[in-house]
């Protein structure tokens, strides 16, 4: 859920920002460098930090950043807090990937870490690319 959030507001924030700023494409692309700079750089010091903090506190933190982004984004015109969502999505997702990555190699032996990070990340990545496909199929009228 996490990826998907981010790349949801990825690729709506083009849209958003011309809807409420006016900006063309090139424009938009370059500021949406910050936030999702940003979201990523900033990520790494909550990772290392997590360690410290009790699981469940982490994962609720990253779920609740990561539904109130796109909330953010949908009631908002003000381009700081778009882009401010933006951020918070890029964080929630990046956070998310590297806390998960170090519980998926600390349960391991040693020896299989590197294994084991990298199906974590193949799964990490696979499930970004099908939830939406799943989540459009799902909700699509049978009959």
């Amino acid at each position: 859920m996490l990826g998907v959030v981010n790349f949801a507001l990825l690729y709506a924030a083009p849209d958003l920002l011309r809807e409420h700023a006016g900006w063309d494409s090139t424009r938009s692309g370059i500021v949406l460098l910050a936030p999702y700079l940003l979201g990523g750089f900033c990520s790494g010091f909550l990772v290392a930090a997590s360690v410290r903090v009790p699981h469940h506190v982490t994962a609720a933190a990253l779920l609740s950043g990561a539904a109130a982004a796109p909330l953010l984004a949908a009631v908002t015109s003000a381009v700081p807090l778009l882009l401010g969502a933006m951020a918070l999505a890029s964080l929630s997702a990046a956070t998310g990937q590297g806390v998960l990555a170090l519980r998926a190699t600390g349960v391991v032996p040693a020896s299989h870490q590197a294994e084991a990070l990298g199906l974590f990340n193949l799964a990490y990545l696979l499930s970004v690319a099908f939830e939406p496909a799943i989540a459009v199929t799902l909700s699509q009228p049978t009959g």
